[in-house]
């Protein structure tokens, strides 16, 4: 079968940075091969000279011949380089920006440049539905408060970067791990949502499983094919708290006018506090977390319909 290889090496590096190195930290060398080379060796278990593979580098690294020359010597040409001018928030946000290159009839891998295993560890192979577990319900299942914040944009939006709204979410799954989605912030009125989505659980390397969109929108933009929702249990580098989870994604205008942002949503279960969030950094609270959502979860109040509502309890 047919695959696009999405690599995503758009860091900055920082540590190695900090270090002393000059160099991005994929052509540093270790054992005589730069740290790109060691990657690539991983994906032998997926050589195939059909395969697609796309970079996305940051374009200050000027790295687009650095790419194609490597590729050449192990004999992979179909090659897609990506220049980006900008930090994303994550290896998500940094694929999906390849999205409209991608072979959307093909299999899809998202692979990062700094990441080794041995060669052939790696093997096309499906996941076993049968994984699914009624802990991943468990994890997955109520009523989530947060926010959401746009990370950047283009034409329309290009002024509405950090651009910011705390949001509510509901999921609702079955015993099949088949389930919905809803979201909304603090500009919907009672029964307007941003977000509608199916939902299926699936498994992954974590207990808690992640979530994919099978049907759905957010605002107007469909979250199916390459526009889909892939939630991990996982707390984000960005935010890296406990029973956190980040849905990362672009929304390009459905209009076609070439209008498109990047957005981020953090969410945790309701009815916990962010304090270990206010000690790390007070400014990544939610807006109202102080006068609406404490009050309410403290006198036992369950999730409102509108953020700002009333108290409501259960």
């Amino acid at each position: 079968m047919k695959m696009t290889v999405v690599i995503t090496m758009a860091g900055l590096g920082s540590r190695f940075r900090k270090a002393g190195y000059k160099m991005p930290k994929y052509q540093i060398e270790a054992h005589g091969r730069t740290l790109f080379d060691w990657s690539m060796e991983s994906l032998k278990g997926f050589a195939d000279p059909e395969n697609d593979y796309i970079f996305v580098v940051r374009k200050e690294d000027d790295a687009e011949e650095f790419i194609r020359s490597s590729c050449e010597k192990i004999g992979i040409t179909n090659v897609t380089v990506i220049g980006i001018d900008y930090l994303t928030d994550g290896q998500a946000t940094t694929a999906m920006l390849a999205k409209d290159v991608w072979d959307k009839e093909s299999a899809l891998m998202i692979y990062n440049i700094d990441t080794y295993v041995e060669a052939y560890e790696m093997q096309t192979e499906p996941v076993d539905p049968s994984l699914h577990t009624a802990s991943q319900n468990e994890f997955w299942n109520g009523d989530w408060y947060g926010w959401w914040i746009i990370e950047s944009g283009t034409g329309d939006y290009a002024l509405s970067e950090g651009g910011w709204w705390d949001a509510c979410a509901r999921i609702d799954l079955g015993e099949d791990g088949s389930g919905t989605l809803t979201l909304w912030d603090d500009s919907c009125e009672a029964g307007e949502y941003i977000a509608q989505a199916s939902v299926q659980a699936e498994a992954d390397l974590t207990t808690s499983g992640r979530l994919v969109s099978t049907d759905g929108s957010f605002l107007n933009c469909p979250l199916t094919g390459a526009d889909a929702w892939y939630i991990d249990a996982a707390a984000p580098e960005s935010m890296p708290y406990h029973d956190m989870i980040c849905i990362s994604g672009v929304y390009t205008d459905p209009e076609g006018s070439g209008s498109s942002f990047v957005y981020t949503i953090y969410l945790r279960p309701w009815g916990m506090d962010w304090e270990d969030v206010r000690a790390a950094d007070e400014s990544l609270l939610p807006y109202y977390y102080d006068d609406w959502y404490l009050p309410l979860i403290e006198a036992g109040g369950s999730m409102p319909d509108q953020i700002g509502e009333a108290l409501s309890y259960a």
